[in-house]
């Protein structure tokens, strides 16, 4: 089974863990995790989750959809239709640290 998330501009991979789940890796803005054929998941079951860590630059800000999707792992083709999920996320730009002019004199 394989997840792939196409990372949104402004938004870049740091790293991806999941129980199960080898080390996801990226290609630019696409991440890939393989889960082994070992792993089984049992039918009507799920598998466990997978958590990205990424790098949120101004790019990203308002906001972000971040679309995921699944394939393999031997699902039936009639019921590929949910293989995908979108997260609209809202992205609040960081503080800047404030500038202090006291107005005095420059010493150089």
């Amino acid at each position: 089974m394989t997840v792939t998330d196409v990372l949104p501009t402004g938004l870049g991979f740091v790293s991806g863990t999941g129980t199960g789940w080898n080390a996801c890796t990226a290609a630019a803005q696409t991440v890939t995790c393989v889960r082994p054929s070992a792993n089984v998941i049992a039918a009507a079951g799920s598998a466990p989750a997978i958590a990205l860590t990424v790098s949120v630059a101004a790019a990203a800000v308002p906001s972000v959809t971040n679309t995921a999707s699944v394939a393999g792992g031997g699902e039936p083709a009639a019921n590929n239709g949910n293989n995908s999920d979108s997260d609209p996320t809202t992205v609040i730009a960081g503080n800047v640290a404030p500038l202090v002019d006291a107005g005095g004199p420059v010493h150089r």
